[in-house]
């Protein structure tokens, strides 16, 4: 059985150098703030000078963004981080014009504005586009409260003390009538510097290893890198396809070929803490209903991402279509919102540029910073991990396999402008909640999505989304 389909390449094109790059991700392994520094070859406080963004390949399918810093202190020092020098990283994405690319996880990133990052130990190697330790475990953002200098982590939550010279991001701390107090920047570094050996001499996290049936899978469909001569893939004879633009017209879909474009107010952050909101809501949304190239049926869990967006269309009816038939080609870049299927790692980085590392699946999009629109979305699992439907079986513990179906709905979540959360929600990894055994939209994923399409159908009064508008939770 076929597991992907053929990604489609595009002749070369100049290169243009322009504006910013853009941003716990999926499936990452979570680690703690001790963990995280352990895991870091070097830590520094610095200031954002400069990010400048350009295609990474010739034909012009994803963006990379040097960052260019002033280290103000090297906490943790090496051959390339020391204080007052600067140091440029590599992130893929970034923006050109006025659109973004990004990926699960990432980090958004702001000229000007002081962060602390804790970089991988691979980040000085050619090629590394994710300089940060867990992609965004890594990264924090130098804020100011009552005058002084706080550290906040990728979701805007302090880090705090735990007694004894132990820091910990809030997320770490569980459920708690007050929270710890937030550690200023001084008092982390201080505290650091003195901790620093016993964290380094922490056991190391052992790599992930895949038993035989793990072995490394290999798409039938290969992927190509551009060129006109068609290929035979999966019995068929398919060319790659020409790119296209945003005003092409929107493709045929199922059950109806009229769309209703329900979102056409602008989404309202709610990563604040605001109880009043939904946590972790972005401030990108899709034009809905967003119309997915599915896979075909000959691929590997066919028809199961279609199931998976009918569970969301539950409580949003039409929020989720696919086409008529499936196109057989996929790409970035190319105004098709594309479900590729699994993929190798190999394969990714070679289209895309992008690594998996210890991710389950990943989520690419393109959005228009002007309004926040999400222009293209595109959703790829990784086949090196093997994938189960015995959802109950793999919360139960009795099967090891990745859940498909709690992938490909956080991924959709991921498309419509979700991130993953700590609280009652799909988003949340690994689910907290009484059906964990269910694949399905939860409480604050129910908010999430009303808060960000708040003039979408919502047609349902079913217990969950009852459950969802109590007052209690």
């Amino acid at each position: 059985m076929t597991h992907a389909r053929q990604w489609c390449g595009r002749r070369p094109l100049w290169m243009i150098v322009l504006g910013l790059c853009v941003g716990s991700a999926a499936g990452a392994t979570p680690r703690t703030f001790d963990e995280t520094v352990r895991d870091a070859g070097a830590v520094f406080v610095g200031t954002l000078q400069k990010a400048t963004s350009h295609w990474g390949d010739p034909s012009r399918s994803w963006l990379e963004t040097e960052l260019e810093f002033v280290v103000d202190d090297a906490i943790v020092a090496d051959a390339h981080v020391q204080t007052s020098k600067k140091i440029t990283l590599t992130c893929w994405g970034g923006q050109i014009g006025n659109r973004r690319q990004a990926s699960t996880g990432q980090p958004e990133w702001k000229t000007g504005t002081r962060y602390l990052l804790m970089l991988d130990s691979d980040y000085a190697k050619a090629g590394c586009r994710q300089p940060l330790v867990g992609r965004n475990q890594g990264f924090f953002v130098i804020g100011k409260q009552d005058g002084e200098e706080t550290v906040l982590d990728y979701a805007g939550r302090p880090v705090v003390h735990l007694g004894e010279d132990r820091l910990a991001r809030t997320s770490e701390i569980g459920a708690r009538k007050m929270l710890p107090e937030a550690v200023s920047l001084d008092e982390l570094s201080r505290s650091m510097r003195r901790e620093l050996p016993r964290i380094q001499s922490m056991p190391k996290a052992q790599p992930a290893t895949y038993a035989p049936a793990r072995a490394r899978r290999t798409l039938a469909r290969r992927l190509s890198k551009g060129g006109t001569t068609p290929q035979s893939v999966g019995g068929r004879t398919v060319a790659p396809a020409a790119r296209s633009t945003l005003q092409t017209a929107r493709p045929k879909v199922v059950r109806s070929s009229v769309e209703s474009f329900c979102n056409t107010a602008k989404a309202v952050a709610g990563r604040a803490h605001d109880a009043a909101r939904p946590k972790w809501v972005t401030e990108r949304s899709a034009r809905l209903p967003l119309v997915f190239n599915q896979l075909p049926a000959d691929i590997e869990f066919a028809s199961y991402d279609t199931d998976c967006m009918s569970m969301w269309n539950f409580f949003f009816p039409n929020t989720f279509k696919v086409y008529q038939t499936p196109l057989d080609t996929v790409d970035l870049n190319n105004g098709v919102s594309d479900i590729w299927g699994l993929i190798s790692n190999d394969e990714l980085r070679d289209a895309t540029g992008e690594d998996f590392d210890d991710m389950t699946y990943l989520v690419f999009w393109w959005t228009d910073v002007n309004t926040g629109e999400i222009i293209e979305a595109d959703i790829l699992f990784n086949a090196d991990y093997e994938w189960s439907l015995e959802d109950e079986a793999v919360y139960e513990g009795s099967d090891d396999r990745v859940s498909f179906r709690h992938a490909m709905m956080q991924a959709l979540g991921w498309a419509l402008g979700l991130e993953l959360s700590n609280d009652l929600a799909l988003m949340n990894e690994p689910i907290d909640f009484s059906w964990e055994g269910i694949a399905m939209p939860q409480a604050d994923d129910v908010l999430g999505v009303a808060s960000l399409y708040p003039r979408a159908d919502t047609a349902r009064s079913d217990l969950l989304l009852t459950l969802a508008t109590a007052p209690q939770l």
